[in-house]
């Protein structure tokens, strides 16, 4: 589990799960956002700026060998200036064991967008129009699924 959040971050946190039975890589993204009130409600600009990040982290998954190295190098730079590490769980030895799993191995994505200040009962029409934009963005185009998780 990778904490990628700040500037130029893939998604604000990245979850790699192995599946060794069906020699898989489930890669997660993680779109996170602060809600616009205080109560979560019904407010479609809670989900502007998260459904794009969802959109655009797609860059990411034509070459997985390359998200590894921009982990790798993610970690690296936040070391070296003397920061705490992005690993929540595991380190740099795990992503060189998963880049070699990558010979191997399929990949499966899936992205998350996580909205504390949407409340799952009073989703509008127009709230309803963005999410469902950016899931057939993903679906149709990568068969990407979007999973929202919410109040």
């Amino acid at each position: 589990i990778f904490d990628d959040d700040g500037a130029g971050e893939v998604a604000d946190v990245i979850a790699i799960k192995e599946d060794d039975t069906n020699k898989k890589l489930l890669v997660e993204f993680y779109h996170c956002k602060f809600s616009g009130g205080a109560q979560a409600g019904s407010r479609v600009d809670d989900l502007y700026v998260v459904c794009g990040q969802a959109e655009k982290c797609i860059k990411w998954i034509s070459d997985a060998k390359m998200l590894v190295e921009r982990l790798k190098m993610r970690e690296n730079d936040r070391i070296g200036k003397s920061r705490p590490s992005r690993f929540e769980v595991g380190d740099n030895k795990d992503l060189f064991t998963i880049k070699n799993k990558l010979k191997l191995y399929s990949v499966e994505y899936s992205v998350f967008i996580v909205q504390p200040g949407v409340d799952s009962n009073a989703i509008t029409s127009p709230m309803h129009q963005v999410l469902c934009s950016a899931e057939a963005y993903l679906m149709d185009t990568y068969a990407i699924p979007l999973l929202l998780i919410c109040s």
